[in-house]
């Protein structure tokens, strides 16, 4: 007589299947939510990277003005149009604005609402600091310079520059 072998199951019981499966769906909800974040903030290097542009632009175009001598700059009226074609000198720059939001002008005053940079605001200080480095005592030859810009009226950029006078 022989002996028989008890049978081997094979496959998933019910309780099994449906464990799988809320398994595998709470973790594809984890990678799919942290794909749509990733998704998401995409834009976000492209937004840096142009506002990044148009403050270095900004400040080279600032700096390459000629230094103005300190009674000169007094009584400098700010807050000056979209256009930069009449600035002669540094101390033109101090409260500039490109015009109003969501306008981008370029150097001839040229004023833009079509992407990729509409929507950003640049505004530009242009002051005598309060020290200046490498044991210089007279400030009236030296000038910080302050860009900021601002992207769809929430993330800012701000680039720094101290513009110094050596000829004298």
């Amino acid at each position: 007589m022989s002996v028989k072998q008890p049978l081997r199951s094979r496959g998933f019981s019910l309780p099994e299947l449906i464990m799988a499966i809320v398994i595998i769906a709470v973790g594809l909800a984890g990678i799919l939510s942290a794909y749509m974040i990733s998704v998401r903030g995409s834009a976000d290097p492209v937004i840096h990277k142009q506002m990044v542009a148009i403050a270095e632009e900004m400040l080279e175009e600032i700096t390459a003005k000629p230094f103005e001598t300190p009674t000169q700059s007094e009584g400098n009226p700010g807050g000056h149009s979209c256009g930069r074609s009449g600035a002669e000198t540094l101390d033109w720059y101090n409260n500039y604005t490109n015009g109003a939001p969501g306008v981008f002008c370029d150097i001839d005053g040229a004023a833009t609402t079509l992407s990729p940079v509409a929507g950003y605001r640049v505004a530009v200080q242009v002051q005598k600091p309060a020290s200046a480095p490498g044991g210089i005592t007279n400030t009236d030859n030296a000038r910080l310079i302050k860009v900021i810009v601002t992207a769809k009226g929430t993330e800012t950029f701000e680039l720094t520059a101290l513009r110094m006078r050596w000829d004298e």
